[in-house]
């Protein structure tokens, strides 16, 4: 059995170098592409309502705790310590726009571990018209992609995928996807570091807003280690996104730095150093107590890209902390995405077995007797 399991092993290890040979010669051979502000569709399901991953940064694939929200992220990151924990999140974002998501972590006798879970977002109402102006009535917006979600271990590495069915309805239109997660994760055997690798929302369209009409889904390559420091009580995350696509920066056409001596406009392009680090994620867990945590992050792309000209904000920052009492965690995170202010974001996380453990009956008792 044990020379079944390093075998085993060594296949998945194998099948995670060659993958990773793949992403860096898909990145060589990549010179320029696309930006990409409005070029796909169900851009909802990269959302994280959740206060952990928003604390961090706003994105992470290689966190493996206790976090059910965590396999959302990356479905290599399910483990039993997830097992018959509930999670619901909830963030207030911009005007009317908000999003949620809720999830649970079940073990099955025959199949192993499964996560579940819910990501809804609502854009609102506004009034619906013709092309005259004339009011015809309220349209809305909302979307939702249901999870399900599965690992597997064997020795330090963890192969795990998600199965997202998406649905989109605006105005009265709908579309609905199917997307597909391929994640990866190493731990290391003695130290607190761990390594993830995920291939995310690769699928296909189901149904069309319009006959005819093409959406391009939001697919993503990412890559990050999680690092606790031996004697600190610091975690930290670096997490890179896009790894499949060079240029991820929005050249403005109409944004002029300056004239040259004709008099002729000069455009303020994206440089080689800012473009590469519009890929990078940063985040730290202080691990204060065991159920005391505070969390910080940085995102460099969501600092650039909503930068306002001629003034400093705390975009592209976040700030949290997580609280612990008994069987229930809370958390909360304050991201700064622009100048407009913060977006706070809530998170109950309950674990199921700390409400319904069975007490202990004492041995001097009737009952301990019998049980003895």
């Amino acid at each position: 059995m044990g020379a079944k399991n390093t075998g085993m092993a060594g296949r998945i290890k194998y099948y995670m170098i060659r993958t990773t040979k793949s992403i860096i010669l898909v990145l060589i051979s990549i010179h320029t592409f696309a930006q990409l502000g409005g070029k796909n569709g169900f851009e909802f399901v990269n959302f994280h309502s959740n206060a952990k991953v928003a604390g961090i940064g706003g994105m992470n694939v290689s966190v493996r705790d206790r976090d059910p929200n965590m396999f959302f992220s990356n479905p290599a990151l399910l483990n039993i310590e997830m097992k018959n924990q509930a999670t619901v999140s909830y963030n207030r974002y911009y005007a009317d726009i908000w999003n949620s998501q809720v999830g649970y972590v079940f073990d099955t006798k025959k199949l192993g571990l499964f996560g579940a879970g819910l990501q809804y977002t609502e854009y609102g109402r506004a009034p619906q018209t013709d092309e005259s102006g004339n009011v015809l009535g309220t349209m809305f917006a909302n979307e939702y992609a249901f999870t399900v979600a599965k690992s597997h271990t064997i020795g330090n590495y963890t192969l795990g995928a998600n199965v997202k069915f998406a649905h989109s309805q605006i105005a009265g239109n709908n579309a609905a996807m199917v997307l597909a997660d391929m994640g990866g994760v190493f731990k290391h055997p003695t130290r607190q570091f761990t390594i993830g690798l995920l291939v995310k929302n690769m699928g296909f369209a189901i149904k069309n807003y319009a006959s005819g009409q093409q959406i391009n889904i939001p697919f993503d390559v990412q890559a990050g280690f999680t690092y606790k420091l031996e004697h600190m009580p610091l975690r930290f995350s670096m997490t890179v996104h896009h790894l499949h696509q060079y240029n991820i920066a929005y050249d403005d056409p109409n944004k002029i730095a300056g004239y040259d001596l004709n008099g002729n406009p000069q455009y303020n392009r994206v440089g080689v150093a800012d473009n590469i680090m519009r890929h990078f994620v940063f985040g730290g867990e202080f691990i204060l107590a065991k159920g005391f945590h505070l969390r910080a992050g940085y995102n460099h792309f969501r600092r650039s890209e909503m930068a306002l000209d001629n003034f400093s904000s705390l975009g592209g920052f976040s700030f949290g902390g997580m609280l612990k009492i008994r069987a229930v965690e809370l958390g909360y995170t304050s991201a700064f995405y622009h100048a407009a202010g913060p977006r706070s974001f809530f998170t109950v996380i309950i674990n199921l077995d700390g409400f319904y453990k069975k007490k202990e009956i004492p041995l001097s008792s009737p009952e301990g007797e019998i049980k003895s």
